[in-house]
């Protein structure tokens, strides 16, 4: 019984576990995935408030192409 009771927990640890690391490393992913998001915004659309953060008028290049004139 003890052996059980030792596996279970140790499962119980391993999700726990798991889980955490999928916490954290959703929380790091979140801005990058925003920023990225945003970069395909059109410009009008970006100058709105942020939320939500996916383009909804649709993705747009745009903000790439006028890298060459830039500076």
């Amino acid at each position: 019984m003890a052996q059980a009771r030792s596996r279970t927990s140790r499962i119980r640890l391993g999700i726990a576990e798991h889980l955490t690391g999928i916490i954290a490393s959703l929380l790091f992913l979140a801005p990058i995935v925003w920023t990225v998001l945003s970069a395909f915004k059109p410009s009008q659309e970006a100058r709105l408030p942020p939320l939500p953060p996916w383009p909804t008028t649709g993705f747009s290049v745009e903000n790439y192409g006028s890298l060459n004139t830039f500076g």
